[in-house]
């Protein structure tokens, strides 16, 4: 096909009313012109050099449909393809529900060396899956099949390009029994799904079946009528039957894989087969959209977890797999030159013009959209400050994100057409959605496009000035989640509950756009894959899950650091706590039985880690000769386990006040301590705290942490909205058991002190800790904190650049304060506690 001025000449033998124009990968049949959105979708489509793509998107019959692609396929060459020399030409229709004697019969009749598929389609960003459902059989898979003259139909994988995993299980058994477990794994596009009874699990299998595939790696979505316990048992299974191809990296579909009891046994199992696990460490909510997995449970976003083979797991954000614009969010905080703070959270970036407490509450709580970046600007439209800092940071967007994304600013909404975001329309040529709200209003999100006859010139101010300039208190803008969202299954906490999912898109409910044999069909939104079985351990709280693991943290400003009033914190906004061992302590026999008696679920593993390590290290047992060897080994065997994750919930237990049976286990974690070298100096972690918890360090305070601390001896890449630099006196060095890769990582007693130098509002918040031996020393605090802290500046602006590996506790807990930001103050610090 040749083209004239932008316009395609239309092919000869067509049936009336039918055109076809070039794409990326091939042709568009169509009998009506293709909207914007549905040329913009199959633009996405890969091109494949050795098999052009037909697709057909027909308004009427599905038969009329079938016979234009037939007229389409026998004018191929007019079309622009030329006619091999030999051999059926090779070809993939994009035409679906498209029975497999009419596939036959256009390979016979035409030459064709044909692949197609009965099922549905669904586009996803530079993926095509064929999939489908059937009540009658649940456990049914659909995908390609290729088909030739004189040949039998073979399968061809459900994902176009084909993953290495897909083509692995192309040829593979659809149904795999799963011995001694009474379980089977079907196929699905997505991967594998495990169901016990077919007939109880149809609700299941249905929501399974519109999974979107991981290009990296299959997904094992598991029924919920399957145990915790039994998880990485049925994952050892799998791994014992699918192809070597299909089985370095699986993506388990189960809420709360990474949290609770479930976690060490996939740690082990991911090390003794030498794969990797990804999983999400709460509930999961599939967008009906996208087909992806959002880590949603109780307490509001969670995280997805990877584990590499060697058990070490890194934090990978909300939603899975990954929406396509974070890489480009991400270079641009990285790049991002301008007087506000930028971050990156979990649905995009925010912009750190006040500090807005309700600002940060909302990156915590606002879902991502997988096609378009979410801006979370502080402050309010009505100013025109905050207004130039917003358009400073749209300049410096890619294009591909500036043409349209999410706006979460106060007022941007409000107005109508003289609205702020439909200023931002005019002027950048966008697609803006506003979310605007105020207290007990459902939450809006407002959609601006760029008109055709603007009411008011693009480089105009919105608004005169007192409309816009007038000091106006408009009311705060709230959660952009609505408390009871529209119905679709949510899994939380062991059950299945039917709830409101989160607004993932952030846009009205989209009507599937792939071509459907003439119609665009609008679909029921697929709930939640997958539900949490019974007794799912909710994972520790947190305000927002950090994201970003390779941005590079700028050299963090003196700036305004916050006063020092002699005020004291009130009563109410403290919990007094006593440390339930001293600095020191040195574990009792009974202590250490009741840690071998529990001791995790790996406990032989680290017996003989650290057996070969005294062996290998004799200074570690004649340090204390005078002790038994094997409590010495029992007490290091505690240490590795909690630095290896096998004690989960061990720094939960301490912060509660309650640890009940797991004050055996902090005994022995904390004798071990007494084994190790101390490091002195500085040391850094970080936290997501918010504005409202940031406002409990107050300048001359001494708190208590109750529970262990992990830190590294370099400031870690950024990752949270807050970093910790502390002076370090009794931290121990902890890389000789540790089974991370970072030589620097220190670890703090459970109990310690922590004397607040001052607290930094920059571009980054910094709060400057002195470690303390004891609390009722203030004359000594007065002497020394300004050194320190002077000691602690310069090592953060001297580290400009982040370590190679993150610091381990990055997406920590707030140092000294519970859940509420409360500080933890000490009740009373026993005269024995030594470094």
């Amino acid at each position: 096909m040749t083209t004239t001025a932008g316009r395609s000449d239309r092919a000869a033998g067509l049936p009336a009313g039918w055109a076809a124009d070039p794409i990326q990968a091939g042709f568009l049949l169509y009998d009506r012109p293709p909207s914007p959105e549905l040329r913009d979708e199959m633009s996405r489509i890969p091109g494949d050099p050795s098999r052009p793509i037909l697709a057909v998107q027909g308004s009427g019959s599905r038969g009329a449909a079938l016979e234009a692609a037939a007229a389409a396929l026998a004018a191929m060459p007019a079309l622009g393809r030329p006619e091999p020399g030999d051999g059926p030409r090779p070809v993939r229709l994009l035409l679906p529900e498209l029975a497999p004697r009419h596939a036959q019969r256009l390979a016979e009749r035409h030459s064709l060396d044909l692949i197609a598929t009965s099922g549905l389609l669904k586009v996803h960003p530079a993926q095509v899956v064929t999939w489908g459902f059937s009540e009658n059989k649940p456990a049914a898979y659909w995908q390609w099949h290729r088909y030739v003259p004189g040949g039998r139909p073979r399968p061809a994988g459900a994902v176009y390009p084909s993953p290495r995993w897909d083509t692995a299980l192309a040829g593979a058994d659809t149904e795999i029994p799963l011995r001694g477990l009474g379980m089977t794994a079907g196929r699905i596009a997505a991967g594998l799904t495990v169901y016990q009874d077919e007939s109880s699990a149809v609700g299941f299998l249905r929501r399974a079946a519109g999974l979107r595939p991981d290009p990296e790696r299959p997904t094992v979505a598991i029924a919920p009528t399957v145990a915790g316990s039994a998880v990485p048992a049925v994952l050892e299974s799998l791994l014992g039957t699918l192809p070597a191809a299909a089985a370095r990296s699986l993506r388990v579909a189960w809420p709360g894989a990474m949290s609770g009891g479930t976690r060490p046994g996939l740690a082990e199992l991911c090390r003794r087969h030498g794969v990797e696990i990804v999983a999400p460490d709460t509930a999961l909510v599939q967008d009906p959209g996208s087909g992806a997995l959002l880590a949603w449970g109780p307490r509001g976003l969670g995280r997805w977890l990877r584990m590499s083979s060697g058990g070490h797991v890194e934090p990978l954000g909300p939603l899975h797999p990954a929406p396509r614009w974070q890489p480009l969010a991400r270079a641009t905080s990285i790049r991002y030159s301008g007087e506000a703070g930028l971050d990156e959270v979990p649905a995009g970036l925010r912009l750190r013009c006040s500090d807005d407490p309700a600002t940060a509450r909302l990156t915590a709580s606002v879902p991502p959209d997988e096609a378009r970046v979410t801006l979370f600007a502080d402050g309010d439209a009505a100013r025109a400050g905050d207004r130039a800092v917003l358009e400073r940071l749209l300049d410096q967007l890619p294009a591909s994100l500036a043409r349209s994304f999410r706006l979460v600013m106060r007022g941007a909404a409000a107005g109508g057409p003289r609205a702020y975001g439909q200023w931002l329309a005019n002027r950048y040529g966008a697609h803006v959605t506003v979310a605007d709200g105020a207290p007990g209003d459902p939450t809006r999100w407002t959609d601006f496009r760029l008109e055709e006859s603007p009411a008011f010139p693009p480089a105009r101010l919105p608004a005169p000035a007192s409309d816009h300039e007038q000091a106006s208190e408009p009311a705060p803008l709230m959660a952009v989640l609505p408390p009871s969202p529209r119905p679709q299954d949510v899994l939380v906490a062991g059950r299945h509950r039917e709830r409101e999912a989160p607004p993932v898109a952030g846009r009205p409910r989209e009507r599937e756009a792939s071509p459907v044999a003439g119609r665009t069909r609008e679909r029921e939104a697929p709930p939640a894959p997958v539900e949490a079985p019974p007794r799912v351990a909710v994972p520790p709280p947190m305000t927002a899950p950090p994201v970003t693991q390779s941005r590079s943290p700028d050299p963090v400003p003196r700036a305004q650091t916050a006063p020092s009033p002699p005020e004291r914190a009130s009563a109410s906004a403290s919990v007094p706590v006593r440390a339930l061992f001293p600095r020191g302590h040195r574990s009792t026999a009974e202590e250490r039985r009741r840690f071998r008696e529990g001791g995790g679920t790996r406990r032989d593993t680290h017996q003989a880690v650290v057996s070969r390590l005294l062996t290998e290290r004799p200074a570690l047992r004649g340090a204390l000769s005078r002790e038994p060897a094997d409590a010495i080994a029992t007490d290091l065997s505690a240490l590795r386990a909690y630095l290896s994750g096998d004690l989960p919930d061990l720094d939960a237990a301490l912060r509660s006040g309650e640890p009940g049976g797991r004050a055996a286990e902090a005994a022995c974690v904390i004798s071990a301590l007494r084994l190790l070298a101390a490091d002195r100096g500085p040391v850094f972690l970080t936290a997501d705290l918010g504005g409202p918890r940031a406002a409990g360090y107050v300048p001359g305070q001494v708190l208590v942490e109750p529970a262990f601390v992990r830190a590294t001896g370099r400031p870690p890449a950024r990752r949270g909205d807050t970093l910790f630099a502390v002076w370090s006196r009794t931290a121990r060095r902890i890389g000789l058991l540790d089974a991370g890769d970072d030589p620097g990582e220190v670890l703090f007693a459970a109990g310690s002190l922590f004397a607040v130098l001052a607290v930094d509002q920059g571009a980054r918040r910094v709060v400057y800790l002195d470690e303390r031996i004891r609390a009722d020393a203030p004359a000594e605090l007065a002497q020394s904190g300004p050194a320190t802290l002077e000691r602690l500046r310069a090592a953060v602006a001297g580290h400009p650049e982040p370590p190679a590996p993150d610091a381990p506790a990055a997406d920590g807990f707030a140092l000294c304060l519970d859940d509420a930001g409360r500080r933890f103050t000490s009740a009373r610090i026993s005269t024995d506690q030594h470094p």
